[in-house]
C-alpha cells in the first residue's frame, strides 16, 4: 500500500509539473499576443498619429509666428506716433490695419485697447475681458493665448491671442494691449487630418481646457473627465472607456510652441479601439483556441507517458536521496534498458564520482594552499628582522634628538609586534586595544591637534580572545572619512566591554557622519577593496566566518553629528 501511494504521489507530481509547464507555455503564447498588440499599437501611433500630431504642432507654431510678424507690421514706431497724433484715432487705426495686409484666412480681425479707446477692425469681434488685459500686461511672454470665444452673433469661434504693445523707444512702458482673433475653423481643419473619419482630435492646455476641437461644441470648455487624459512630458497613449466603448487616445505635447511661447499645449487624438485592432483581436481569438486544444492534447499525452516513467524515476529518486557525500560512492544498476532514464542514471553516477573527486581534490588543494600561504608569509616577513630594524631606527632618532620620529617608530614596532603575534589568528581584547593605542599614537603624530581619543576598557573583558585587527580598519575610516575634513578638533571614543556572552566594541566619532546605505556590507569590486584596505565589508565578513551570522558590525550615523560602529563577537577565553 505504501509503495502504491508513493507511486501515485510521484505520478501526480509529474503530471502537475507537466501541466504547469503547459500552462506556462500557454501564458507565454497569450502574453506574446498581448505584447504584439502593444508593439503594433506603439508602432502605429509612432508612424501615423504622433507624426501627424507633430506636423500639426509645426503648423500651429507658424500661426503664432505669423501673429508676431503681423504685430510687428502694425505697431512700428512710426505707426504708433501716427496713431498718437491722429485726430480721428478710429480711422487711423483702420488705415494701419489695412496697410499691415492681415491674412484674413488666419485672422477675423484685431482689437486694440489704446489710451482708453477700444479700436477694432471688426465690430462683430468679442470685446476683450479685463482679466485678459491684466494677463497680457503682467506677462513676460512674447505672446499669450487667452481663451477660445464665440463672436458677438455666436456664429463663429475665435482663438484669442494677446500681446502688450511696446514702443521701441520706450520698451519698459507698454502703451497698449492688442488682441488677435484666429479663426477656430482654420485650426480645426489643421487637426482634422490626424485621424480617420472614425476618430477626432482636439487641442488642450495643461489645465485640460479645450482650445480647439473637431467637435466645435466642446471648444472653449474644460474636459469633463480630465483624469482620462493624463499630461506627460512626451508622446504617449492610453486605452480608456468613453460612453461604454474602448477608445485609444494619443497625447503629444507641442514642444516647439511650449518652448518658444510657454503655451504648454497638448494635441489629443481619439480613435475607436475596435477600428484599430479588429484584425489583431481575431488573431488573438485564434491563438486562444489553438493554445487550449494543444493544452488538452498535451495533458492526455503526458498522463500516458508518465505511467511508463514513474517506476525508474522513483528508484532513481531513492538512489539520489540515499546518497551520503561523506562516503565514497557505490553504484547499483536501476534499469537495464538503454533509454533516457538509464542515460540519466549513468550521468548521475558519473556526476557523483566527479563531485567526490573534486571534493577530495579541493580539500587537498586547500591544505596545500594554506601551507603555501604560511610559507610565503614566513618568507616575506621576518618579525625579528622587522623589530630589530625599527628599534635601530628608533635608537638613531633618539641619538639625533628626534623624539617625534622615535615615538613614531616605537609605536609602529609595537603595532607590528602585536598584529603579527607569531602568526596567531587570535589575541586578547587587551592586546587588541593596545594595538589600536599604538596605531592612534602614529595617527596623532601624523595629524597633530586634529582629534583626541579616549579608551574605556572594562577589566572583565581584557582576558577574552578576539580576532586581531578588528578595530584598526574601523578607526582608520573614522579618521579618514569622519574627522579629517572637519574644521574643528574631532574626538574618537573607543569602548570594549562584556555583554552577557558577547564581547562588544564601540567606535564613536563626532565627525561629519553619512547616510548608511543598504548595500554597505555587500561585496564591492576588487579594485575598491584594494584601495580601501580591509574596509567594513572585510571586517564584517571575517567576524561572520569565525563566529556565525549572529555577529558582525552595526552602523549608526547621522550627517553632521557623527558615527557609531558597534562590533559584536562571541566571548571566548
Amino acid at each position: 500500500m505504501k509503495k502504491t501511494n508513493l507511486k501515485r504521489t510521484i505520478l501526480w507530481r509529474y503530471i502537475t509539473i507537466v501541466f504547469t509547464v503547459l500552462i506556462a507555455d500557454a501564458l507565454v503564447i497569450l502574453g506574446g499576443s498581448f505584447l504584439a498588440s502593444s508593439i503594433l499599437t506603439d508602432e502605429y501611433l509612432k508612424t501615423s498619429i504622433y507624426v501627424q500630431q507633430e506636423q500639426v504642432g509645426s503648423s500651429l507654431d507658424q500661426i503664432v509666428y505669423e501673429t508676431l510678424a503681423t504685430y510687428a507690421r502694425i505697431f512700428t514706431t512710426d505707426n504708433l506716433d501716427e496713431l498718437s497724433d491722429s485726430s480721428d484715432i478710429d480711422a487711423s487705426y483702420d488705415e494701419l490695419i489695412s496697410q499691415a495686409h492681415i491674412n484674413t484666412m488666419i485672422y477675423a480681425g484685431v482689437v486694440t485697447e489704446y489710451q482708453g479707446y477700444e479700436l477694432s477692425s471688426d465690430e462683430n469681434l468679442p470685446t476683450p475681458l479685463a482679466v485678459d488685459q491684466e494677463k497680457v500686461i503682467n506677462s513676460e511672454n512674447w505672446i499669450n493665448y487667452l481663451r477660445t470665444s464665440p463672436s458677438q452673433n455666436g456664429e463663429e469661434l475665435y482663438l484669442i491671442f494677446g500681446k502688450k504693445v511696446i514702443n521701441p523707444l520706450q520698451p519698459d512702458v507698454p502703451v497698449a494691449t492688442t488682441f488677435f482673433y484666429v479663426h477656430h475653423a482654420l485650426v480645426a481643419d489643421i487637426i482634422t487630418n490626424i485621424t480617420a473619419s472614425t476618430g477626432f482630435s482636439f487641442l488642450m492646455d495643461s489645465e485640460h481646457y479645450i482650445i480647439a476641437s473637431q467637435q466645435q461644441d466642446s471648444a472653449g470648455t474644460y474636459l469633463y473627465s480630465p483624469n482620462d487624459y493624463p499630461i506627460k512630458n512626451d508622446a504617449h497613449h492610453e486605452i480608456i472607456q468613453i460612453d461604454g466603448k474602448r477608445e485609444v487616445i494619443a497625447i503629444t505635447p507641442l514642444s516647439e510652441i511650449t518652448s518658444s511661447y510657454g503655451f504648454n499645449w497638448h494635441l489629443v487624438s481619439v480613435q475607436p479601439y475596435q477600428v484599430l485592432f479588429s484584425e489583431l483581436q481575431s488573431m488573438q481569438t485564434l491563438i486562444f483556441i489553438t493554445a487550449f486544444i494543444v493544452l488538452l492534447f498535451s495533458v492526455g499525452l503526458s498522463i500516458i507517458m508518465t505511467r511508463r516513467l514513474v517506476s525508474p524515476i522513483k528508484k532513481l529518486s531513492q538512489k539520489i536521496t540515499g546518497y551520503d557525500p561523506s562516503l565514497p560512492p557505490s553504484f547499483t544498476a536501476i534499469t537495464v534498458e538503454d533509454d533516457e532514464i538509464a542515460q540519466l542514471e549513468r550521468s548521475y553516477d558519473e556526476m557523483i564520482t566527479r563531485i567526490y573527486s573534486l571534493m577530495e581534490k579541493n580539500r587537498e588543494d586547500a591544505e596545500y594552499q594554506r601551507k603555501l600561504e604560511l610559507d610565503s608569509l614566513q618568507e616575506q616577513i621576518n618579525p625579528h628582522f622587522l623589530y630589530n630594524t625599527l628599534d635601530t631606527i628608533a635608537w638613531m632618532a633618539k641619538i639625533k634628538k628626534e623624539p617625534d620620529i622615535e615615538k613614531l617608530v616605537l609605536a609602529l614596532a609595537k603595532f607590528f609586534r602585536i598584529s603579527l603575534h607569531r602568526g596567531d589568528k587570535f589575541i586578547t581584547v587587551e592586546e587588541e586595544v593596545e594595538l589600536i593605542q599604538h596605531f592612534m599614537a602614529i595617527e596623532l603624530i601624523r595629524f597633530p591637534d586634529k582629534f583626541s581619543v579616549t579608551y574605556n576598557l572594562s577589566e572583565e573583558v581584557k582576558p577574552y580572545k578576539t580576532l586581531k585587527i578588528l578595530l584598526q580598519p574601523i578607526v582608520e575610516n573614522s579618521i579618514k572619512h569622519g574627522i579629517s575634513s572637519l574644521e574643528r578638533m574631532g574626538h574618537i571614543e573607543i569602548n570594549a566591554y562584556l555583554d552577557k556572552k558577547d564581547v562588544v566594541y564601540e567606535i564613536i566619532d563626532d565627525g561629519i557622519g553619512f547616510e548608511p546605505k543598504d548595500d554597505l556590507f555587500k561585496r564591492k569590486e576588487k579594485t575598491a577593496l584594494h584601495k580601501g584596505g580591509y574596509g567594513l565589508y572585510n571586517v564584517n565578513e571575517r567576524i561572520k566566518l569565525e563566529y556565525g551570522n549572529g555577529y558582525g558590525l552595526k552602523v549608526k550615523s547621522t550627517v553632521g553629528k557623527g558615527t557609531k560602529i558597534t562590533i559584536r563577537i562571541a566571548a571566548r577565553l
